[in-house]
């Protein structure tokens, strides 16, 4: 059935370039041009008169839940265990960094994240907030210093961008991302956004937040505002784009 609508659809619109590359690897070169893509993105509504405070602390910021996906056989799935045990490491070589560092985790709480935070000793550094709206969910990601990304390994997904990862760009933070090669670790790398570690090296998770920690003990984390780059995701020019496809669509009578 895919086929049949590839073949007779005057324009597809994928949400990023990987699918795009895929469509045209499955069904050739000939539909490269019918092919099209849009992106999701952020609403700039979404972080106006949000008040930005400054913490004093280092903090990192994730958003959304954790899920083991029973249809993925691999065995770190969209867990943050490796993070988790990154932190502690890093802590007990830095002792200093007890008072310095907080983790928040903001969004559907999660009994095996809560115990694992308690088995290692974390309870004191590592927050989960529950469930809070999304406007919250964006003042806690604008509130930190580092944006926390974690992607499972699934050849399904690595086309894929989740929602949240466009809000990350929004906010303008450094991007820890711990995730192998894929759409987001693309952009992320294109850009130099952020850091992007193997989800299961402890080692270089853990000199990763060491390294983020260091550049913000002397003001020297890099943010980004109002850049193209970050700019071309918001959903009004998005919107823009999908009426610009509609009318050439109607203008040669496609539709």
């Amino acid at each position: 059935m895919e086929r049949a609508v590839v073949k007779n659809a005057s324009k597809i619109i994928t949400n990023t370039e990987n699918m795009k590359k895929a469509f045209v690897e499955r069904y050739g070169q000939q539909y490269q041009a019918k092919l099209a893509v849009i992106t999701n993105g952020y609403d700039e509504e979404d972080f106006k008169h949000i008040p930005m405070k400054k913490r004093d602390k280092f903090s990192i910021c994730y958003l959304g839940g954790f899920y083991t996906n029973p249809e993925v056989n691999c065995k770190y799935s969209l867990l943050p265990f490796w993070f988790l045990k990154a932190l502690k490491e890093l802590l007990e070589e830095e002792t200093g960094l007890q008072d310095g560092i907080r983790v928040f985790f903001v969004g559907q709480e999660d009994r095996i994240v809560e115990k694992s935070i308690e088995d290692l000793g974390l309870g004191g550094i590592v927050k989960m907030t529950g469930y809070v709206q999304h406007a919250k969910a964006i003042e806690y990601l604008l509130d930190s210093d580092v944006s926390l990304l974690i992607m499972y390994d699934d050849s399904k997904f690595k086309a894929a961008v989740p929602q949240k990862a466009y809000e990350y760009l929004r906010a303008g933070k450094p991007i820890l991302l711990l995730s192998e090669e894929n759409a987001v670790s693309q952009i992320v790398s294109k850009y130099n956004f952020g850091k992007i570690v193997h989800p299961l090296n402890i080692a270089e998770i853990k000199q990763a937040i060491r390294d983020l920690y260091g550049q913000w003990l002397v003001n020297d984390l890099r943010i980004w505002k109002d850049v193209d780059q970050i700019q071309k995701y918001e959903r009004k020019r998005l919107t823009g784009e999908l009426a610009e496809i509609m009318n050439a669509l109607v203008a040669n009578h496609e539709v």
